[in-house]
């Protein structure tokens, strides 16, 4: 595996997923939203209007609080209507009744067999070599957009 893009070996197969890969001709990323699967909790009480699990106080601010089983509507329901509002709804939700999202994970590679070994022995880096960058080259692309952030955030500061 080239050093450029080393993984711990322990590292290689647990819930991390966020590796970037980066198509370098336009710098957008290569693969859709929906070549993944997006896990949702289904049954958690949430705020209809933000879908938030907590509760807001009477200046708006988020308190360590969460909604009741009679207060609020289910996770599931408010994504759903999200979903027919703005006509993008992932095409592989998955709404989970688990504890939490990396319980629900494990419960879905169990059930369909998906084990943390399988395709161990698949290089990605060689599969997809021309989309990948080291730290350094992500950092020099995403630098332009860093100092823009910087310049605006300046620029709403010195309006207060």
């Amino acid at each position: 595996m080239p050093k450029r893009f080393y993984i711990n070996t322990n590292d290689r197969y647990d819930d991390r997923n966020d590796i970037w890969m980066i198509r370098k001709s336009d710098n957008r990323g290569v693969l859709p939203l929906d070549a993944g699967i997006v896990f949702l909790p289904k049954n958690i009480r949430v705020n209809p209007n933000t879908g938030s699990k907590y509760k807001e106080n009477a200046k708006g601010e988020i308190t360590s609080e969460v909604f009741q089983e009679e207060e609020g509507i289910s996770a599931q329901e408010y994504w759903e209507s999200q979903f027919e509002i703005t006509w993008e709804k992932p095409s592989k939700v998955i709404f989970y009744e688990e504890s939490d999202p990396n319980e629900a994970l494990k419960s879905f590679r169990n059930k369909y067999g998906l084990y943390n070994t399988l395709g161990h022995n698949i290089d990605l880096t060689d599969m997809f070599s021309e989309n990948m960058l080291t730290q350094q080259e992500m950092r020099k692309t995403l630098d332009k957009d860093a100092q823009e952030y910087e310049r605006l955030a300046q620029e709403i500061i010195s309006l207060k």
